[in-house]
């Protein structure tokens, strides 16, 4: 990366944390863990789809 974009990477970092909790607001860690893993099994069907 240069010297610009490690610079501004901590403040993208942290918009980016902040955007997730927003969007996770009012789940339960149960509901995150399956979240997470459904869009796992998601990103794995489109790989596949696109490799074929």
């Amino acid at each position: 990366m240069t010297d610009n974009a490690l610079a501004k990477a901590p403040a993208v970092r942290e918009v980016l944390r902040q955007g997730s909790v927003d969007a996770l607001a009012g789940f339960g860690e149960d509901e995150i863990t399956t979240l997470c893993a459904l869009l796992r099994r998601l990103n794995e069907n489109l790989d596949r789809m696109v490799a074929e």
